[in-house]
């Protein structure tokens, strides 16, 4: 996926850094790239609706948006990885950061929103777990189970 590709749109008060002062954007889907070049995205009221070509209804992102392209990647010496392999470990350049909580909550809903009851707490436990024992993750990891 290019990073040109992603769009995303802010339905509450949404601000991008540019230069160190805050300036509004438009509540309109937008390309993110642009905006997170410059500095942090923020979308005050409401998560972030975030969409790209895979996934045209988009999904919500409750927190903060930047740029921090990952170095390249470089396979171990004498372990043959093919291009996809790797284009997919090659990671993003967006930067999600949010809360555990509001973390857990989007991935139980992206999961399975109709799990109730113990099923749901079971769930939203294995995934405060994991994300406690996870090494700093780039926001494609986040979406790879969109």
């Amino acid at each position: 996926m290019s990073p040109d590709s992603v769009e995303a749109r802010c339905p509450g008060a949404g601000f991008v850094l540019e230069d160190g002062t805050p300036r509004a954007v438009s509540g309109d889907f937008t390309k993110l790239e642009p905006w997170v070049k410059k500095g942090g995205a923020v979308c005050l009221g409401s998560p972030w609706r975030v969409r790209f070509p895979e996934l045209p209804a988009g999904r919500d992102y409750a927190g903060v948006l930047t740029w921090s392209p990952p170095p390249p990647y470089a396979p171990p010496a004498g372990v043959p990885t093919s291009p996809t392999a790797l284009k997919a470990r090659k990671g993003s350049a967006y930067v999600f950061r949010t809360t555990r909580l509001q973390y857990t909550a989007g991935v139980v809903t992206a999961e399975d929103a109709a799990l109730k009851g113990e099923a749901r707490v079971a769930l939203a436990r294995v995934v405060a777990h994991n994300e406690r024992r996870a090494h700093a993750r780039r926001w494609s990891r986040c979406w790879a189970g969109a």
